[in-house]
Parts: structure tokens; C-alpha cells; sequence
């Protein structure tokens, strides 16, 4: 019967980016978007009643019929896996993470599921890169703060712990100031002067200044 609506789905789901399959309630893809196809690097209407574990890791098949089977009873729109790492399987046996999106609907009284599929590698990458970055700052030995140059006042947002450790001051009582504050009553340095100068003209900037920990000991940065 959903052939009958093949063409009425070609038209709408070549036009978005993201992949579309449709399945039946044997599991079986019905429809396929080239999204998806171009994502799982398949040829044209190859995926065709083709069964939707096709595109799942094997590891997964015994849990996926379960999940299937109480959704298709109990349909509902609803994120796939919520609070799990969820994986397509590509035509090459390659694995990647996906973000799935499930919404049912009933055509001649025959239920399907629209899936929606997302391929967030890049997405993942970049919390990955994120991740490990963080996790250098908050395990480098030197002082580190950062502060947002495209906010009025150039704030702080972040300060490791050895930061912390070195000025006495604690996270809290850091964030969201200026770096001025530092340099207490002594701001009428040569070195800062050159430090906003580059700010403003977005340069890098290598000087040393004299900055005061909490308890008022000098102690010089570069």
C-alpha cells in the first residue's frame, strides 16, 4: 500500500539533508531517501525491503527486535535510545554514531515508522576534542585562565586549578571579572598596555606582568 504514496514521499524527503526511511511492521524499509542511502553508501533503492537490521551492528540485532516490537505496540514519537550511544552500520561494515528520531503513522489502516537518522561523527569528534582539551587544562601544571574577547569587559570563564593554587583565589571568586583585578593598585604597566592593545586588535601577545596573589605576594606573569 505505501507504494501507492511513493512518489508524494520522494518530493518531500529528497529535499531534507538528513536521512529518511520508512519501515513496516515486519521491520522491512519501505522507502528510503537518498540521504540515507548516500549515508550508509548505498546505491539507489538497494535498501529497498531490505530489513532495517541491514543498517544496525550486529551486536545489536537481539535488543533492537525488542525495542521494535514494544514500540510498534505502543506507538509514539519519541528519540531513539535516549541516554544511549546509538550506531548505523554502513554498506562497507563500517560503524558510526547516529542520532535517530521515530514517529509512526497509519496509511490504509498499516502502520509504519519514519525514522529520521542524523550522522553526528563530526559532532562527536568535536566533544571528543573538547573533552581531552579540558581535561589538559585542568591537569596543566602553569596557571590557566580564559577569558571571552567578544563579551563586554573581556571576562573570565575559566581558570584551572593550578590557578587556583597559584593566586589563592578560588573559581568562584574569579569568574565573570576582568583580569585588572590582578594587578590590583599597580595597572599602570607598559606590559599591560600592550596586552589590551592586542586584545582589541585580536594578536597574540607575549609580555610579562606584575600581578598580586590573593594575599597581596607579587608574583610576575607571562
Amino acid at each position: 500500500m505505501f507504494q501507492n504514496n511513493q512518489d508524494v514521499f520522494q518530493i518531500l524527503s529528497e529535499a531534507i539533508s538528513e536521512g529518511i526511511l520508512i519501515v513496516d511492521e515486519h521491520q522491512n524499509i519501505v522507502a528510503v531517501n537518498a540521504s540515507t542511502e548516500a549515508m550508509f553508501g548505498y546505491a539507489k533503492d538497494e535498501l529497498l525491503e531490505q530489513p532495517i537490521s541491514t543498517l544496525i551492528p550486529r551486536e545489536y540485532h537481539k535488543n533492537h527486535d525488542h525495542h521494535f516490537d514494544t514500540f510498534y505496540k505502543h506507538s509514539e514519537k519519541r528519540t531513539m535510545g535516549k541516554g544511549r550511544a546509538l550506531f548505523g552500520t554502513k554498506k562497507s561494515g563500517d560503524t558510526f554514531p547516529v542520532e535517530v528520531g521515530l514517529n509512526p503513522f497509519t496509511i490504509y489502516d498499516k502502520t509504519y515508522v519514519m525514522a529520521l537518522v542524523i550522522d553526528i561523527t563530526e559532532r562527536k569528534e568535536k566533544e571528543r576534542d573538547l573533552m581531552m582539551k579540558s581535561e589538559a587544562l585542568q591537569s596543566a601544571s602553569n596557571g590557566i585562565i580564559i577569558t571571552d574577547a567578544l563579551k563586554k569587559d573581556n571576562p573570565i570563564i575559566y581558570c584551572n586549578p593550578a590557578f587556583e593554587k597559584l593566586t589563592g583565589y578560588s573559581e568562584a571568586e574569579i569568574l565573570n571579572k576582568n583580569c585588572r583585578f590582578l594587578q590590583a593598585d599597580d595597572r599602570d604597566q607598559e606590559s599591560v598596555k600592550a596586552l589590551r592593545q592586542a586584545v582589541k586588535q585580536g594578536k597574540s601577545c607575549q609580555t610579562v606582568i606584575r600581578n598580586y596573589k590573593k594575599d597581596g605576594t607579587l608574583f610576575g606573569t607571562i
